[in-house]
């Protein structure tokens, strides 16, 4: 058996959780948003996204002039 360590870690904290549940009720959601959901700082966020991705759970868009949105990644688009 195989574990994904950190997939682990990232779904071990509620606040990520929390953000996971956000990005899928609302297909991508940006840091602002999210923020304001949760009532975190956009830094708080930010370091949050940022584990979330390195996990291969989210996905980043980026769009120039746009800020940066979130998705779910696929388990078929995962390393």
């Amino acid at each position: 058996m195989n574990i994904d360590f950190d997939s682990v870690r990232a779904l071990a904290s509620p606040t990520r959780l929390e953000i996971l549940s956000i990005v899928l009720n609302e297909d991508e959601a940006t840091t602002t948003k999210i923020s304001d959901e949760l009532d975190k700082s956009k830094s708080t966020v930010s370091s949050h996204l940022k584990i979330l991705k390195e996990a291969d759970l989210l996905e980043k868009d980026e769009e120039e002039g746009v800020e940066e949105s979130y998705t779910i990644l696929q388990i078929s688009q995962r390393r």
